[in-house]
C-alpha cells in the first residue's frame, strides 16, 4: 500500500510508493519540494522510560536551592534603612490624580509588560508601554538593570532569559 499525503504547497493529495517514505520529492502539481512522511506502518512505538526518583528528588533540591539563590538576591538589592534592615522598594509618589499606587511601580509595570507579551495580550502592552511613557528615563534604567542581571526577575522565571530579553528590548524601542 502506498502513502498518501497533501502537498504543504499547493494541497494537492500526492500517492506515493512506500519506500519513498522519509525522503523528499517534488510535488506533481507545483513542483515544489515536499517530505515524503513515513507510512503508518513503519512508524515504530517507543515505549517511555521509567522515572530515575534520585534524579527526580535531586532536581526538586536543586530548584528549591535556586529559588532561595533567588530570593537572597532580591533580599540584598533592596536598600537598607538606617537601622541596617532592608526594607522593599516604596512606590514613588503619586502625582497625577486617578492614578493608583500600581501605576507608580515602574519596576512592576516592567514585569507585567513582560508578562503581558508572554501571553501575547498586547492590547495589555500598549497600556503599559503609555504609564511608562511619562516615567521613560526611571524606565530605561529599570530595563537597562534586569537586561544586565544573570538571573531573571520573580514571576518571569519560567520565560527563557532570550525571549524576556527581546521583551525588554521591545519595552525599550516603545519608551
Amino acid at each position: 500500500m502506498g502513502i498518501e499525503f497533501h502537498c504543504d504547497h499547493c494541497g494537492k493529495l500526492i500517492r506515493a510508493p512506500r519506500d519513498a517514505g522519509g525522503r523528499h520529492g517534488k510535488c506533481p502539481g507545483c513542483k515544489n519540494e515536499v517530505y515524503v512522511p513515513l507510512a503508518e506502518e513503519d512508524l515504530e512505538t517507543l515505549g517511555i522510560a521509567p522515572l530515575d526518583e534520585a534524579e527526580e528528588k535531586r532536581q526538586r533540591e536543586m530548584d528549591v536551592q535556586a529559588r532561595k539563590a533567588a530570593a537572597q538576591l532580591l533580599r540584598e538589592r533592596t536598600p537598607a534603612n538606617d537601622s541596617g534592615k532592608r526594607q522593599p522598594e516604596k512606590p514613588m509618589p503619586d502625582s497625577s490624580p486617578g492614578q493608583s499606587a500600581e501605576d507608580v511601580d515602574v519596576t512592576g509595570l516592567v514585569i507585567k509588560f513582560v508578562t503581558a507579551m508572554a501571553a501575547s495580550k498586547l492590547e495589555v502592552t500598549d497600556v503599559i508601554a503609555s504609564k511608562l511613557k511619562p516615567r521613560a528615563v526611571e524606565a530605561k534604567n529599570e530595563v537597562a538593570r534586569l537586561m544586565m542581571d544573570d538571573l531573571p526577575p520573580a514571576g518571569l522565571e519560567s520565560l527563557p532569559p532570550a525571549l524576556y530579553k527581546g521583551f525588554l528590548k521591545s519595552l525599550l524601542d516603545r519608551l
